[in-house]
């Protein structure tokens, strides 16, 4: 991706810089910055490779809460309505920690009809506030490793961002491999934003994201 894209992105950087006149590291906003705490890194590294947060307090021999300590705020993603009340329950345990619901595309298959099964996630979603939900996903398309048909991915995507749009909230997309189809159903909710977690699209298309809001 470096090899392919790299260039790219470093043109559409130097762009953003030169619009924005960025003269300095000070015009920069940066939110946090790992401190010199080795558990600190061990865990965003292995957050990141999406290993669970139990064992990774396991392998360095740390109760949950002490895990938790270490990291300012994290999200805790459900991606089907039967982990999300592990998910949230962790969230409402403990103080740092936030909570995001919803279908990943990968796990779509799980259900004869991933867009019925929205329902039962629709509760804690109309009290987001109080249940500390943040955001609706992990949602979008996955086309690497196709468990669901793309046209099952499609119309759980579709059902997630219209839920996010009738709520007012962020989404957190997975998009793997479905570039043209995740921006085609991205266009169709305008106003609904948030991050792509997983993105292997190209730097033209992170332009037209930026264009529209993400």
């Amino acid at each position: 991706k470096a090899k392919k894209y790299g260039k790219e992105f470093l043109a559409l950087i130097e762009k953003y810089v030169e619009e924005n006149e960025i003269d300095r590291p000070t015009d920069f906003v940066v939110k946090s910055v790992v401190n010199k705490s080795a558990n600190k890194v061990y865990i965003i590294q292995n957050i990141d490779r999406k290993i669970p947060l139990d064992d990774i307090a396991d392998a360095k021999n740390m109760e949950l809460s002490e895990l938790i300590a270490e990291l300012e705020a994290i999200v805790n993603v459900a991606t089907t309505p039967d982990n999300a009340p592990v998910c949230l329950a962790q969230a409402a345990r403990w103080p740092g920690m936030y909570a995001a619901i919803g279908i990943h595309p990968c796990d779509c298959q799980l259900y004869a009809d991933p867009v019925a099964e929205l329902d039962r996630l629709r509760p804690w979603l109309d009290d987001a506030r109080a249940n500390k939900i943040v955001a609706i996903g992990e949602i979008g398309l996955d086309y690497y490793r196709n468990h669901a048909t793309p046209e099952v991915q499609k119309a759980a995507f579709r059902a997630q961002m219209q839920l996010a749009r009738e709520l007012d909230m962020p989404v957190i997309i997975h998009q793997r491999d479905a570039h043209d189809d995740a921006m085609r159903i991205v266009k169709e909710f305008k106003g609904v934003s948030g991050v792509f977690h997983c993105y292997s699209g190209s730097a033209e298309m992170a332009r037209q994201l930026v264009k529209l809001g993400w």
